[in-house]
């Protein structure tokens, strides 16, 4: 039987309190956030277009925009602004749990989001993706749902904040649409908590249904980082011989080495949370789980079957989030409701400190990376040197994995340093003559796949010498 909902309130509270944390740990680790791959792009088209940015129809990320965004409007610092998005994300989900906790009292959802922000992060927390916003919005749609179903309001009413709630949740990334049709299915059949109608039940289904496939036919055509043609033939065309050779693949193998070495935490939930399943007979809770799960797996190695091992942890590890979901819904919805042990709590508050205090640890590197770009800035300021580009160089790759966005980085970087004319830097291979070629004469704000027109720079955040072209080097000639 279950409990008075007393345990689940103070679960869900812990919850609370451990994602502040995680916003606090946001402000303090703006800039290594912030000034980092797809972030720093996004950040830095907000500043020089004045307009929120939405990549590959992600729409459920203008909500952390908005406060950049209203920061240009007011003129505020740089500095300011980026702290301000630094700052959003977590601010964001900080409001999407405390909504669960203290005004839906959707207790379950509130502790599975909190421990999907904990159990299987470690240098996600410092690449900015789309996931987590993604599962903010869904959670939160899925929650006032089931609220206003309690409530018994009307279903045409209902629909209103659900088509917009799992409109921004879905398509804020693709591989949202797993956890989103799981946890409806699961909830259905687990009918614990559920208030529909059947008649309610198959049109908020369809919906979702029809939401999740506009989501996928989009993607079929513009063809972002979560899905390639590959992926795409295979869902379509069954063909189970690849679905074999997915699942064989590398990226499957480390995660599974990672399930045990890294999040052994999360693991250790899964396994409770199955064994919670059948040990109570709920077979087709159980068979749905494994299913869900071995679907994501046959899609994570058809899309990133050619990685090798070294590939980036923090992006890699953000496209499993999702997965996660999954892999704790078994234990949050189903086995820590029955469980009325006083020293539970304690134990899940513990076991957040600890995935705490490991995220924290793996946050060194992202500084390191920062002070190493800024000794570049320094020396093309000791060599009057305003654009930059300099050759392949394994010291700058390893520092740089996600090279292509360096323009955009060191770009904000001069900005806070206080340079008048922002100083600009980036990569190319020496095998590229094409670029190369097209750099030497160019009077743009070169970003590695194409000038932006240095007019186009509001003057307000950033100046660029539109008469000096870029130095060409390699980082031995360029150090000395």
């Amino acid at each position: 039987m279950d409990n008075d909902k007393t345990m689940l309130k103070k679960l869900s509270i812990i919850s609370f309190f451990a994602v502040g944390i995680l916003f606090i740990i946001g402000i303090i680790y703006a800039r290594e956030r912030v000034v980092f791959g797809d972030a720093a792009f996004c950040f830095s088209k907000i500043l020089y277009e004045g307009i929120l940015s939405s990549p590959n129809k992600r729409y459920g990320a203008l909500f952390v925009q908005f406060f950049p965004y209203v920061g240009q409007m007011l003129h505020l610092p740089l500095n300011t602004c980026l702290y301000l998005y630094g700052a959003s994300f977590y601010f964001f989900y900080l409001l999407i749990i405390s909504l669960l906790v203290f005004w839906l009292k959707e207790y379950r959802l509130a502790i599975l989001f909190g421990l999907f922000n904990f159990m299987f992060v470690s240098q996600s927390y410092i690449w900015i993706s789309d996931v987590p916003q993604g599962i903010a919005w869904l959670l939160l749609c899925f929650g006032l749902t089931n609220y206003l179903g309690k409530k018994k309001v009307n279903i045409f009413i209902i629909l209103i904040p659900f088509i917009l709630l799992s409109f921004l949740a879905i398509f804020s990334h693709l591989t949202i649409i797993i956890p989103a049709i799981f946890l409806w299915v699961y909830f259905i059949i687990e009918r614990k908590n559920w208030y529909f109608s059947i008649r309610n039940t198959i049109i908020l289904t369809i919906i979702l249904i029809v939401i999740s496939y506009l989501k996928y036919a989009d993607s079929t055509v513009n063809l972002g980082a979560a899905i390639d043609n590959e992926v795409v033939k295979s869902i379509k065309f069954f063909n189970y011989k690849q679905y074999y050779y997915a699942l064989r693949t590398s990226v499957i193998n480390m995660y599974l080495v990672r399930l045990v070495t890294l999040y052994w935490f999360g693991t250790l939930i899964f396994i409770i949370g199955i064994i919670h399943l059948i040990w109570k007979k709920k077979f087709i809770l159980a068979s749905l789980t494994f299913v869900t799960i071995l679907f994501y797996f046959i899609i994570m190695g058809l899309t990133y079957g050619q990685i090798k091992d070294d590939y980036n942890l923090f992006h890699i590890e953000a496209e499993w989030l999702s997965n996660s979901i999954v892999l704790m819904t078994p234990f949050t919805l189903s086995f820590i409701p029955v469980i009325n042990n006083k020293i539970l709590p304690w134990l899940f508050g513990l076991i957040i400190f600890i995935r705490l205090i490991f995220i924290c640890m793996t946050i060194p590197p992202f500084t390191a990376r920062l002070y190493e770009n800024e000794k570049i800035l320094m020396q093309m300021r000791k060599k009057s040197i305003n654009k930059l580009v300099l050759y392949n160089d394994k010291t700058i790759l390893d520092n740089n994995p996600l090279y292509w966005a360096l323009p955009w980085e060191s770009m904000i970087m001069s900005q806070l340093d206080g340079d008048k004319q922002q100083l600009t830097f980036f990569l190319v291979d020496t095998g590229d003559k094409v670029l190369i070629k097209a750099i030497e004469n160019t009077k743009t704000m070169e970003c590695g796949w194409g000038g932006i027109p240095e007019l186009k720079f509001k003057t307000r955040y950033f100046t660029f010498d539109s008469l000096e072209k870029y130095h060409i080097m390699t980082y031995e000639d360029f150090m000395k």
